[in-house]
């Protein structure tokens, strides 16, 4: 039974390999002249990894759990890197960047960048109690909207003290 699902499992990846390979497109075989062989598959460079993004946001809140009506901050901080990445990420030029935080039923709110690329937005944790409260976040460099990422918090439900029963004294018996 073993032996079977073991030659099953090796035809099917002989097959896979064999689609694969002759799935590739501008494929060309050469000879190195020895035993040796060189596939070169496709000649424009194309990477299978994307490029990394130009600019990042992020996104969180001072207090991810509030009352309702409590203060909290929403903080973004935006990055610029590197088109080859050979160094870490930077702020964006002061005065060039902008953040702008949107939530259902609050008007739209946008904070200018300090020097080290963090915007914060102090607001009013409003929302239905146990309801994760979505807020948008946008940057914004030079007037283009580059990049955008979610935070959230959820209001903490009521609490109300809960009435204590007085203690019970013992009656006597007779």
């Amino acid at each position: 039974m073993r032996s079977g699902v073991t030659r099953w499992i090796v035809g099917l990846g002989l097959m896979l390999c064999g689609v694969i390979a002759g799935c590739s497109t501008d494929a060309g075989v050469s000879s190195t002249g020895g035993s040796s062989v060189l596939l070169n598959v496709g000649s424009n460079q194309q990477s299978p990894t994307p490029p990394f993004p130009q600019f990042t946001v992020g996104a969180w809140v001072s207090t991810p759990s509030p009352n309702l009506h409590d203060n909290i901050t929403i903080y973004a901080v935006i990055r610029k890197h590197p088109a080859d990445m050979s160094g870490p990420p930077t702020a964006p030029a002061v005065g060039t960047a902008q953040v702008q935080f949107s939530s259902i039923g609050v008007k739209d709110q946008t904070v200018p960048t300090d020097g080290s690329g963090i915007a914060a937005w102090q607001t009013s944790a409003d929302g239905t109690p146990t309801q994760p409260q979505l807020i948008a976040v946008t940057a914004v460099v030079g007037g283009q909207k580059v990049a955008q990422t979610y935070t959230f918090y959820t209001i903490l439900p009521a609490t109300y003290p809960f009435p204590t029963e007085p203690p019970t004294t013992p009656s006597p018996t007779k």
